[in-house]
């Protein structure tokens, strides 16, 4: 009997709430509050199943009270899911619309125009990134720095520590505190910022031509990538010829017997923007006031792989990138100030 009025009351209860859903009311049983989560709903049933025990489960009541809930439950996980449908589908439309300038972002944000090389910190490092349409970096293209510096350390090796290196043009190049922190003492000299420091590295900003330097006191000097752009405006300096004079002020500020090396794009000539190119002829006439102990060539074989040594004859034909000017092949000099 008590479950029969169980039953009558629970069917009362179930068409009380069906009429205040159809009249835009409340909760019946809350009173008229608003409708539950569905996480409040569930935490409600578990209540209720914890307070009540096999008494819970046992009445014919509570079984329809459970089996309401969880119907309402089910029909709330459907719209739930529905509802995370759409918002997915929505955000897939929006990623696409993004992913392009995201990929833009990225790679303007790790190149020389980005944040980066605004505060002097961005390095011309030999491996060249490129982003997809999600943001993920591949290796794109390897530039003529990995054959260079590796080139310049290997013939430094005559030098010891302690010794004096003259670094012209050492911006976006960690070259200078590599060798500060092994034990040289570094003059680094650009005319742009150079924000790294250590104790063995003395920072000029300013022209070589005018910076204030005692005559032979270096033992070495290193032109990186450096005298093919002076001149050109390219980097905030002074246009006009200057590559001789330039050369000359380097011989007087080494000590006789001083070493020096040079690296330059080499190849088809060709003056660019961003850097002259040089053949057999306008490298001999640049570095014609020191003596040469050795010249050797680096080519580009494809766009990640450099080769080093190789035949002047097969870097002499290489041209250069119409729209990067990146050039096809480089020279790397050794060369010695003759002593007095």
């Amino acid at each position: 009997m008590s479950d029969s009025l169980d039953v009558e009351e629970a069917l009362e209860r179930i068409r009380e709430r069906a009429r205040l859903r159809q009249s835009g009311g409340g909760n019946a049983r809350d009173g008229g509050n608003p409708p539950l989560s569905l996480f409040q709903r569930l935490k409600r049933l578990g209540q209720m199943l914890t307070r009540q025990g096999d008494r819970f489960q046992g009445s014919v009541t509570s079984r329809l009270v459970m089996a309401r809930e969880v119907d309402s439950l089910v029909h709330s996980h459907k719209e739930l899911a529905r509802r995370l449908g759409d918002l997915e589908t929505r955000m897939n439309g929006a990623n696409k619309n993004v992913q392009a300038p995201v990929a833009q972002a990225l790679a303007l944000a790790d190149s020389h125009l980005g944040p980066k090389a605004a505060e002097g910190l961005w390095f011309n490092e030999p491996i060249v990134l490129r982003y997809d349409e999600s943001g993920r970096p591949a290796w794109a293209r390897t530039s003529e720095r990995i054959i260079e510096k590796a080139w310049v350390l290997r013939h430094l090796s005559g030098l010891k520590a302690g010794c004096t290196i003259l670094d012209v043009g050492c911006a976006e190049s960690l070259l200078s505190l590599e060798l500060a922190s092994n034990g040289f003492l570094v003059t680094g000299m650009d005319v742009r910022p150079y924000p790294l420091r250590h104790p063995n590295l003395r920072f000029i900003q300013g022209d070589v031509m005018t910076v204030p330097l005692e005559r032979e006191s270096f033992d070495g000097a290193i032109l990186l990538s450096t005298i093919e752009h002076i001149g050109l405006g390219w980097y905030g300096d002074e246009v006009g010829d200057h590559q001789a004079a330039v050369m000359t002020r380097i011989h007087h500020l080494l000590k006789p017997g001083g070493l020096l090396l040079v690296t330059v794009p080499f190849g088809r000539p060709a003056v660019t923007p961003l850097h002259r190119i040089f053949d057999s002829s306008t490298l001999s006439r640049l570095l014609s006031q020191f003596r040469l102990d050795n010249l050797e060539y680096g080519i580009k074989v494809d766009e990640k792989t450099w080769l080093l040594p190789a035949p002047e004859q097969k870097a002499a034909a290489q041209g250069h990138d119409a729209e990067s000017y990146a050039p096809g092949a480089v020279a790397l000099a050794v060369c010695a100030k003759a002593p007095a």
